[in-house]
């Protein structure tokens, strides 16, 4: 579900280096406007929360996008090795799972923490904290706050911590929005420029920076180029730009050169229901322009009773059936089904995963964790090259994660009722 970028390099990479590091260049911290305002409460150092001193877990319950904070990395040095993530000078766990083995041009999944200052360190596969790429990079992490960590450069890499939520603020959005974070990490070109729709977006987006713009909701037509150089065009192409979600645009490399490169996957403030509310609000087309509506599945959960548990419960993953999959089944058998409650609370139920399941941390090539629906019944996943199958049935590529940790991904099929 990540934008296609046809023409650019991207190097993000990582903030770095846990404790024995040796002493790295100086880091730089976005945004480019003004840091939120402090909560008056002293920043302390937060002590690893593993069960065991060798590991830092992050959180995995309970979990609160207003009282918390969240920070993820992106591997995108062109010629860094797969990474392993440290947190305080020790390994990195998130929802129980290690945060290691990230290749270039990928991003881990939001580790929740609660607020304070935490050592990032980013270590090629396998390595020693000494070995890490600079030296640690301190995290001040404000509740409420999310913080993408990121390495630029190219033999000179220096840390990158983007502040997300005050990029995102800065724009005066509203939650219902789509908000692209662009950061350019092109060697050889001082500042890039985005046009979507034949209308200037951003401009003048630094070497070694990151800048928040608006994206009209639909496919636009994107052009990126050289500031100043309207006519130097690095890459162009129909981008996607989904409601009530922002997402890192990464351009890394070198110009001109080889190109590569990735998007992160989407974030959402949003709860769950106002979320999928938000897609029926602007009717988006996605890649096969089918056209995403929820009206039948948010009045599932109405009617089941269950619309406490969507809006505030979690952390949770739901497979959210789309109107169209409602609509392969029989018009009696439908009708029925909309009219008995238990029967809907049985198929959302079926649809429904407990627990924090954070980017990267399904469908996995090495191994799939074995999983359970609200039903007790097995979900049984795999990775397939036409896209992943979760009980017989195909997943769309869009996921996303919503408020709280929870997880959403669109199904065009109902999952079958055992």
């Amino acid at each position: 579900m990540s934008i296609h970028r046809l023409t650019l390099l991207i190097v993000v990479a990582i903030a770095l280096a846990a404790c024995g590091g040796a002493p790295g260049p100086q880091s730089s911290t976005v945004p480019t406007a003004a840091p939120a305002a402090s909560t008056g409460a002293p920043i302390t150092v937060a002590a690893p929360t593993a069960a065991h001193a060798a590991t830092f877990e992050g959180l995995a319950s309970g979990l609160d996008n207003a009282t918390q904070a969240r920070i993820r990395i992106a591997n995108g040095v062109l010629t860094a090795p797969p990474v392993d993530v440290y947190m305080n000078g020790v390994p990195a766990f998130n929802a129980g799972k290690p945060q290691q083995n990230i290749d270039v041009g990928q991003f881990s999944g939001w580790l929740y923490v609660t607020p304070g200052t935490y050592m990032v360190a980013l270590v090629p596969h396998g390595s020693a904290v000494k070995q890490a790429l600079f030296a640690p990079v301190a995290v001040n992490a404000e509740a409420g706050h999310r913080y993408t960590i990121a390495a630029v450069g190219l033999k000179d890499i220096k840390s990158l911590v983007i502040d997300e939520t005050v990029l995102v603020t800065s724009i005066d959005d509203k939650p219902t929005d789509a908000v692209l974070i662009n950061m350019n990490d092109v060697f050889g070109i001082p500042a890039i420029d985005e046009t979507l729709a034949g209308k200037p977006a951003a401009t003048n987006i630094r070497y070694g920076t990151a800048q928040a713009y608006g994206c009209p909701i639909g496919r636009p037509h994107s052009i990126t180029s050289v500031t100043g150089k309207p006519g130097t065009i690095l890459e162009q192409g129909d981008n996607t730009c989904e409601p009530a979600n922002s997402r890192i645009v990464m351009h890394y490399g070198i110009y001109p050169g080889t190109d590569t490169g990735n998007d992160s996957q989407a974030t959402s403030e949003l709860n769950m229901l106002d979320f999928l509310a938000a897609f029926n609000n602007y009717q988006v087309a996605t890649d096969d322009h089918h056209v995403l509506t929820f009206n039948t599945v948010l009045a599932a959960i109405d009617k089941a009773g269950m619309h406490k548990q969507f809006a505030n419960s979690g952390p949770y993953f739901f497979f959210a059936p789309t109107d169209e999959a409602f609509a392969t089944l029989p018009k009696p058998q439908l009708d029925a089904l909309l009219n008995d409650p238990q029967a809907l609370s049985t198929l959302l139920k079926a649809h429904f995963i407990a627990g924090y399941y954070p980017f990267g941390t399904l469908f996995s090539a090495s191994a799939t964790p074995e999983l359970t629906n609200l039903l007790g019944h097995t979900f049984t996943m795999m990775e397939a090259d036409s896209g992943n199958i979760v009980n017989g049935v195909a997943v769309m590529g869009i996921n996303y994660t919503v408020r709280n940790g929870n997880r959403v991904q669109f199904i065009d099929k109902l999952l079958p009722v055992k």
